[in-house]
């Protein structure tokens, strides 16, 4: 197996390539060494520009037919690996006032693929993105992850992408808990007139912390209340218009699409930046509870006095 221009993402463990039962080599072409290296039971690892080198090489194809066969055995392999995650995304019933994170998914793809195609910066764990369309049916829409792991480079992400691409939409999909933790760059994206549209999963916490402790087994995970990790009474709305960006909130999945489309709108016609606030269930694992909030002893002496 020849591995070009991949950044491998899996843990690096022996059961990363259980799909390809048959392969006996691994190789991969690449220009940065330190993903090479990622690459787990790399036999011989090719540090070159992937486009030149395949330019450079002939790569002798053997048999079509055989070809076809193995094509149809990736396609269907493919779509039954694929299967489980759409049907996980698509669990749970609707909720008044919340949108599923699924639904967003498909409303952003859809409505930006209707717009001629766009980009997407991402920095958020809510909304399923690999389970949008089919894997063999590309659209024009390019999803742009960080390569490493932080928090809040989302905001700044995307007015970088919309420097970096002046001719095409660009969305920042940015976690709620992301963006507080850099919501001051909405005011570069107000100051400078840079028409991007942020929209905000917002499920009241921050889902990926309360994921961890759920999987650690302590005292959260086994009395199913989390504490320190909902994001309870805070308005992305409010802060965006504290820094110069317009904002709505959007509680009903029939107001996707339409809201999607016109903050996108705003970003062609009058050369600014938008904020959709999306609800989405509160991100606790199935079961979970908000832990009774901590509060401090004068605030506790006042209710009583109260």
């Amino acid at each position: 197996m020849i591995a070009i221009g991949v950044r491998h993402t899996g843990r690096a463990g022996v059961n990363d390539f259980s799909p390809f039962p048959a392969v006996k080599r691994i190789m991969a072409i690449g220009p940065d060494a330190r993903n090479l290296k990622g690459i787990p039971g790399i036999d011989l690892a090719v540090l070159a520009d992937e486009r030149r080198t395949l330019e450079s090489i002939e790569l002798k194809t053997g048999d079509a037919a055989r070809l076809a066969g193995r094509r149809t055995w990736a396609h269907e392999t493919a779509a039954s690996l694929r299967a489980p995650w759409h049907e996980a995304a698509r669990r749970g019933e609707a909720q008044p006032s919340r949108v599923r994170p699924w639904r967003l998914a498909e409303a952003l793809d859809s409505t930006l693929e209707r717009a001629g195609g766009g980009l997407v910066a991402i920095e958020q764990f809510a909304v399923p993105l690999d389970t949008v369309g089919d894997y063999d049916s590309p659209t024009r829409n390019q999803y742009v992850y960080a390569a490493g792991g932080s928090e809040g480079y989302g905001v700044g992400a995307t007015i970088g992408l919309k420097l970096a691409a002046p001719d095409r939409p660009v969305v920042g999909l940015v976690g709620d808990g992301s963006l507080y933790y850099s919501d001051s760059g909405m005011w570069t994206a107000a100051h400078h007139g840079v028409p991007v549209l942020y929209i905000i999963p917002n499920n009241g916490a921050y889902g990926i912390v309360a994921g961890a402790f759920s999987r650690d087994g302590g005292v959260m995970s086994q009395t199913g209340e989390y504490a320190g990790v909902v994001l309870g009474g805070i308005d992305p709305v409010k802060i965006a218009e504290g820094f110069g960006v317009e904002g709505m909130h959007v509680e009903d999945e029939s107001r996707l699409e339409n809201a999607i489309a016109h903050g996108l709108r705003v970003n062609a016609t009058e050369a600014r930046p938008f904020l959709l606030n999306v609800r989405l269930p509160l991100g606790l694992p199935e079961g979970g509870r908000e832990a009774p909030p901590y509060r401090l002893a004068a605030a506790k002496a006042n209710d009583q006095a109260a």
